[in-house]
């Protein structure tokens, strides 16, 4: 009788055992897509076509800028990093992408990263030493600081200024700190398959909101200029929004 009564118990704990096994949560891969935006849509390169709150009509020709820290953000708190530094460029479509292999599974309330480099972060050993990066060091002139923010460049006129160009260059002028941190909310469940999710950078928002940007005021260039970098830091803060697709 025992035996009899055992073999049905143990086929039961079998089957109770897999199907709990079924559902334990899986690690999945992330994919970021970098987006670039005029308001609601992709921009369009080297076109004097977009317009300003105060009347100026300008460009974009080029675009490379930082994100470091990008992180998803648990429910219970709990923080994974995806990248700790990524370079993105315009005219390049690899940067444009970031991929995080076997993200840990749970539902992430946020994602958030840091615009440019914190003041610990901005050191030359933070990153490898590749052409790409050389190419955006911050001047040992204008103070501590190993990496330029931003690079955004294009141009510009209005009805009393013929076109000339901006450089529209972000960074930490004579070590001060003009990173500023990203926190977007999203509804994200990781369980095995992949995901997706894109960050958008709207180009409009670096010129208004809450500071209107005078392009001919401040002249091509603004690496050594504080407050003009203090009016881009106010003005950051719209720039980035975050989809899950």
């Amino acid at each position: 009788m025992m035996k009899k009564l055992l073999k049905p118990v143990l086929l039961l704990l079998l089957i109770v055992s897999m199907s709990c096994g079924d559902k334990d949560p899986k690690p999945a891969d992330v994919r970021i897509d970098l987006k670039t935006y005029v308001k609601n849509d992709a921009v369009v390169l080297d076109s004097l076509r977009y317009l300003t709150p105060i009347g100026y009509t300008y460009s974009l020709a080029n675009l490379r800028y930082y994100l470091t820290r990008i992180s998803l953000v648990k429910d219970d708190g709990t923080v994974e990093e995806l990248k700790k530094g990524h370079l993105f460029n315009i005219h390049k479509p690899n940067t444009q992408t970031i991929e995080a292999l076997d993200v840990p599974p749970g539902r992430y309330t946020a994602l958030t990263f840091t615009f440019g480099f914190s003041k610990n972060d901005n050191v030359v050993t933070f990153l490898e030493n590749t052409i790409e990066n050389q190419n955006m060091y911050w001047p040992p002139t204008l103070g501590p600081g190993a990496y330029h923010y931003m690079k955004l460049e294009g141009q510009y006129k209005n009805d009393t200024i013929d076109l000339d160009n901006y450089a529209f260059h972000l960074g930490p002028t004579f070590g001060a700190d003009y990173s500023f941190d990203v926190n977007r909310p999203i509804d994200l469940t990781i369980n095995e398959t992949k995901k997706h999710l894109s960050i958008i950078m709207d180009i409009e928002q670096w010129f208004q909101d809450p500071n209107d940007y005078d392009f001919a005021a401040w002249k091509p260039g603004i690496m050594n200029r504080h407050t003009a970098q203090e009016i881009a830091k106010a003005n950051g803060y719209n720039v980035f929004r975050v989809e899950v697709e």
